[in-house]
């Protein structure tokens, strides 16, 4: 049964892509994020969710890949109410292609940003792990690591998770790390426990993601 909105504190919104095909098989893939509001006054509406969203992360996010890349949509679930269904954002202001021309990187070469708080231990940090990356972002004398020109961008990112969202009912979602695995689904609304994020770092040096390397092999 749906919880009423005073009861709506956490909001899990996810970008969902596809990599098309270069040669291989095409990926779909989510990035992740977690928002918190302060307060339960307001009513929320997850298409205004999604909306504010996406006016903080889509452009520094597919300024950041490759074009063979495209966001298919953003995605906004309440973490507290276990029947809550996905409302998908898709049509203008939601989607688009990645805008880095040229080839690209394997999928699974990736960018990795961590997601710190300020608390200690593996249930207060998080990570993004961003591809399709392109060749253009790493140059010769470097080859291993982002070069300057990608790290900006991916600075340009990291400070657009950083920031609070303010949606056009009023709420403020706050960006935090959600221990998951801790959620106490006893009750309904289930409580999430967090921690609000106070820092994006970026490793410099190429990640690697076996989840999204080729499925099957090529002869």
């Amino acid at each position: 049964m749906p919880i009423a909105d005073n009861q709506k504190f956490t909001a899990e919104v996810q970008l969902s892509g596809t990599i098309s095909a270069a040669g291989d098989m095409v990926r779909h893939t989510l990035a992740i994020f977690r928002y918190r509001r302060g307060n339960g006054a307001l009513p929320i509406a997850k298409p205004v969710i999604a909306a504010a969203v996406a006016a903080k992360l889509k452009g520094p996010w597919l300024a950041l890949l490759n074009e063979d890349y495209t966001l298919d949509s953003v995605d906004v679930r309440i973490m507290e109410d276990p029947s809550d269904d996905w409302y998908k954002g898709t049509g203008a202001g939601f989607t688009g292609p990645g805008l880095i021309a040229g080839d690209r990187l394997p999928p699974q070469d990736v960018a990795f940003l961590l997601l710190k708080t300020g608390f200690r231990g593996k249930h207060y940090r998080g990570a993004k792990f961003i591809s399709p990356m392109s060749e253009s972002d790493t140059t010769d004398a470097t080859a291993d690591l982002w070069n300057a020109a990608c790290l900006a961008r991916l600075a340009t990112l990291a400070a657009a998770i950083d920031d609070s969202v303010v949606d056009a009912d009023g709420n403020t979602w706050s960006p935090i790390v959600a221990q998951v695995s801790l959620i106490d689904d006893s009750v309904i609304p289930w409580i999430i426990p967090f921690a609000v994020i106070t820092e994006v770092r970026i490793k410099q040096s190429i990640s690697h993601l076996t989840t999204r390397a080729n499925k099957v092999s090529v002869y």
